[in-house]
């Protein structure tokens, strides 16, 4: 019987010796825990070419308030008008960059067709002091709708360093229309081919 006393304290003590080591332990696993390092990696920025996109080009609308003449056309032209005697209207485009564009507005009264009053263009213009340029092209298109004749012209001695230009001609509503261009350096046909194909006419209130 005192055996088994002495066996049942010994393992007792043993007992109460092992908790308070891994009691010890796990005080010891709280006073130092572990550390989590937050880790940010390195970010090398990159360069890109720097790519400039101009803005479009903003286009006016104008129109002729006599005639409903209607036609889209760059801001970088300036638009200036002139009533002119013999109910003839004129109309200026330029863009300060060696290309103009004048339109001419006529009344057609005697009712000739597009080729009699290009003949009759082509005899005043001959009447000026300065030599007529000589249409390198002719051909006939539509424009609003209308038959329109198209011709080209090289450098001549106008004396205005002028190197080119093109003529469009047509009827609308029993008036004749002129547009010549000019130019002395870049020829803009683009800009040009567009105010053409823009060409409508308005109803007039």
């Amino acid at each position: 019987m005192k055996i088994l006393k002495i066996i049942f304290f010994v393992l007792l003590i043993s007992l109460i010796f092992i908790s308070g080591i891994l009691l010890g332990k796990n005080l010891a696993n709280k006073s130092n825990p572990l550390t989590i390092n937050n880790f940010s990696p390195t970010i090398t920025p990159t360069y890109v070419s720097t790519i400039s996109i101009p803005p479009n080009e903003t286009k006016y609308i104008y129109t002729h308030q006599g005639t409903g003449l209607s036609f889209n056309y760059p801001s970088v032209y300036k638009v200036t008008e002139q009533p002119m005697n013999g109910g003839l209207d004129f109309i200026s485009l330029n863009n300060n960059d060696g290309v103009k564009i004048d339109i001419y507005i006529s009344d057609n009264p005697a009712g000739k067709t597009l080729d009699e009053l290009v003949d009759d263009f082509d005899r005043e213009q001959e009447k000026g002091p300065l030599s007529v340029p000589k249409p390198t092209d002719k051909k006939y298109v539509t424009i609003a709708g209308e038959r329109a004749m198209r011709r080209s012209w090289i450098e001549s001695e106008t004396g205005d360093n002028i190197k080119g230009g093109e003529e469009v001609f047509f009827i609308h509503d029993g008036r004749f229309f002129e547009f010549i261009r000019f130019f002395n350096g870049a020829t803009n046909q683009e800009e040009f081919e567009d105010i053409l194909n823009s060409i409508v006419f308005s109803r007039i209130n």
